[in-house]
């Protein structure tokens, strides 16, 4: 089940530093599709809203959706202006739309934290053929910037099972998608100064039992270690942990 209070605590964090990368993603993604102007979809834990403005700035019609209430709030402000965007509060276990609405249905980073419930979901929404792509991370550490968390204090890893290619066509198959493939997905992102590490992805730690039994100096021990490690990778002495990501294409 998703932590709605952790994951609106990152809102903050997801539109500094997140949003760049999928966005970057979105209009990969949308350029793949090659969509008609005027074509219906949907954007299934819209989170900050890339995917939605991406569509929408290129002539699509565009529902994001998303399970988080200040997430939400935050994405339906940002769309306010754009006559092709909406959004809804809602989970992608239970979408609220008739069979068919859509020609196709996008998720960047969080139909698969849905459950299986959210794939069979997005296939009964979308049209028969209509298009179907899905991005989730490749390791099980997600992003660069667990990684170098989780790397740097062990303790604070939360052990989430790796999706394999296999696995993800087999789940895709099984939610009633044909023609799946997947593939490897990068792309570019940015880290905070090394003294902010810490700081600019607290929400990531703060609420993790691991960092709550920390006594305040093992907690500025911490701050110490991820500041030296992102330092060596800015001057070239650590490499610079990639993104690494799937996406699955698939038809409904």
């Amino acid at each position: 089940m998703i932590d709605l209070d952790h994951h609106d605590s990152m809102l903050p964090a997801a539109v500094k530093w997140i949003e760049p990368t999928t966005g970057e993603i979105a209009g990969r993604l949308l350029d793949e599709a090659a969509l008609p102007a005027g074509a219906r979809i949907l954007d299934v834990g819209a989170g900050t809203g890339p995917l939605v403005v991406a569509a929408a700035s290129r002539g699509l019609e565009v529902v994001g959706v998303d399970i988080a209430p200040l997430t939400t709030t935050y994405l339906t402000g940002r769309v306010a202006a754009l006559p092709l965007a909406s959004t809804d509060l809602a989970d992608a276990n239970a979408l609220p739309y008739p069979d068919d609405s859509f020609d196709a249905a996008f998720s960047v980073l969080a139909a698969m934290y849905a459950g299986p419930g959210a794939l069979t979901e997005m296939r009964r929404v979308v049209r028969p053929g209509g298009t179907v792509a899905i991005v989730h991370w490749a390791r099980s550490y997600m992003s660069p910037y667990t990684r170098i968390i989780w790397e740097t204090s062990p303790e604070l890893a939360v052990n989430l099972p790796a999706l394999t290619p296999a696995d993800f066509t087999a789940a895709l198959t099984g939610a009633g998608f044909t023609d799946v493939r997947v593939a490897p997905i990068t792309a570019g992102y940015a880290l905070p100064a090394a003294d902010e590490f810490l700081l600019e992805f607290s929400p990531f730690v703060i609420t993790h039992p691991g960092y709550r039994a920390m006594s305040p100096t093992q907690r500025a021990g911490l701050d110490t270690a991820l500041a030296a490690r992102v330092r060596r990778i800015e001057t070239g002495e650590e490499p610079r942990p990639p993104f690494e990501a799937l996406v699955a294409w698939g038809r409904a």
